[in-house]
């Protein structure tokens, strides 16, 4: 393997397994609100987990079905991610398959090389989302596309799998329609027209979702900066590196012929979600991570063609570095949006009795109330929710609250209420009503107390 003798009896799907250095670390960084949003929802009772879906998150449906078991056993940080590493694990080890199938082991290990070094792929591969769940099943199709396509059976499988975990890896699909299209494969693409008809009821209960496509800004733009941190996993010099090493590798691969094509697979959907962007907002690294199968894939076909020594060699050492920067700084991140597991301490340790808790916005309650029943001690009365609720019973995440007046009333009878959210951040899936009263107590009261934790913050208001 001329040019990477640094792994000199490694098989290149073998590279995979390097992810499993998390393995131990998987509960170690506390649970965001994101993935705690996973959890609540994967303990639902059945008849409200479905009714649940009408309201929130149809597109990612399919993954709280599959967390369910692993939090049936734990709630903890380990067994709801464990799912997203084996997920990652098995999508860099198909991949890899896959273009030493077609392309031999020096392309295949190139790939597997240019996956590692993006800090994305460590980072998804500790969350849990359906994001590498999903990346796995794109994967296959990539699979079927370069090695099998007389599979055309798992082809469709593979395809409807991918738009059950996340609605919108339907763009690398499309990417892949297109390349069967100019190719003329047309079982593989009656194949993909079949896993279109089967996902429609998917887009149809989507789209008359309650709570999760009001929100989305028609007319924002987003920030580059933060869309590649999105894509790369972060902030920092590290971000930036993986991006130009990506864009500059897509680039030199849309040159060659025998790159080209599988660098589209990436480039296309890319692009679409670039050009979206400026409208719909939609290009986050959690959405458009399925970007790396083609673009890596068609890096390590590019970089098995150089012939230079000294160029193999400094590429294969960078790669091999940003690979080792990546897994060490998701090892080391000690939390990603918002420390709720410190906040939820602070809260359980400086409250007394009698003290009320609102929440503003009210879908801060998810994240906060599993970490306060996660912590020893007595947690304020949360007085906005309606009496008798029973979470695990609700068809909806966000949990019901009383009126305006009724919030008043109990809080006029506390001389001390905590308030937790998100300061800045505008999205209101529904209405605000314990949070609205908090910032309206009036005149009589006074912010005694003021923390953050990450993103969360809590004040403790006084008469």
């Amino acid at each position: 393997m001329s040019g990477l003798s640094v792994l000199p009896r490694l098989h290149p799907a073998q590279l995979s397994l390097l992810l499993l250095v998390e393995l131990p670390f998987l509960g170690r960084q506390p649970l965001g609100r994101d993935e705690t949003t996973s959890i609540e929802v994967a303990r639902r009772h059945w008849g409200a987990y479905w009714e649940l879906l009408r309201h929130l998150d149809a597109p990612l449906g399919l993954y709280y079905l599959l967390l369910r078991p692993f939090v049936a056993v734990s709630d903890g940080a380990f067994a709801a991610r464990l799912p997203s590493l084996l997920g990652m694990v098995g999508a860099v080890a198909v991949l890899v398959l896959s273009v030493e199938r077609r392309y031999g082991r020096t392309a295949a290990t190139w790939t597997g090389l240019v996956l590692l070094a993006n800090p994305g792929l460590w980072q998804f591969a500790d969350l849990a989302r359906p994001y590498s769940l999903a990346l796995l099943t794109a994967a296959i199709t990539v699979y079927v596309i370069v090695v099998s396509p007389q599979r055309t059976i798992l082809y469709a499988v593979a395809a409807v799998l991918t738009v059950y975990l996340q609605l919108l890896f339907g763009l690398f699909l499309a990417a892949e329609g297109v390349l069967l299209l100019v190719q003329k494969r047309w079982r593989l693409l009656g194949a993909l027209g079949a896993a279109g008809l089967l996902t429609l009821p998917l887009v149809a209960v989507a789209s008359g979702e309650t709570v999760m496509t009001a929100w989305i800004p028609l007319t924002s733009v987003s920030s580059l900066k933060d869309e590649v941190a999105n894509l790369f996993g972060g902030h920092g010099p590290l971000t930036v590196l993986a991006t130009v090493v990506y864009v500059g590798l897509a680039a030199l691969a849309l040159r060659r012929p025998d790159s080209r094509r599988l660098v589209l697979l990436g480039v296309i959907p890319a692009g679409v979600l670039a050009l979206l962007g400026f409208e719909l907002h939609l290009l986050g690294g959690r959405y458009a991570l399925y970007v790396v199968l083609g673009i890596a894939s068609g890096a390590g076909v590019l970089l098995a063609g150089v012939r230079s020594r000294p160029v193999q060699a400094g590429l294969g050492g960078l790669l091999c570095l940003m690979a080792l920067a990546s897994g060490l700084t998701e090892l080391g991140t000690d939390y990603r949006q918002e420390d709720l597991r410190a906040a939820a301490r602070y809260l359980t340790s400086h409250d007394a009795p009698g003290d009320a808790l609102l929440y503003s916005p009210d879908w801060a309650r998810p994240g906060m109330s599993y970490w306060l029943d996660h912590t020893p001690g007595s947690a304020p009365d949360d007085v906005a929710v309606r009496p008798g609720t029973i979470p695990a019973a609700t068809g909806n995440l966000f949990l019901p609250e009383l009126s305006s007046a009724e919030i008043e009333a109990a809080v006029r009878t506390r001389s001390r209420v905590w308030v937790v959210g998100y300061p800045g951040q505008d999205w209101r899936p529904t209405a605000n009503l314990g949070g609205d009263v908090a910032e309206h107590l009036g005149p009589g009261w006074s912010t005694s107390e003021h923390v953050a934790f990450g993103q969360i913050e809590l004040r403790l208001l006084q008469r």
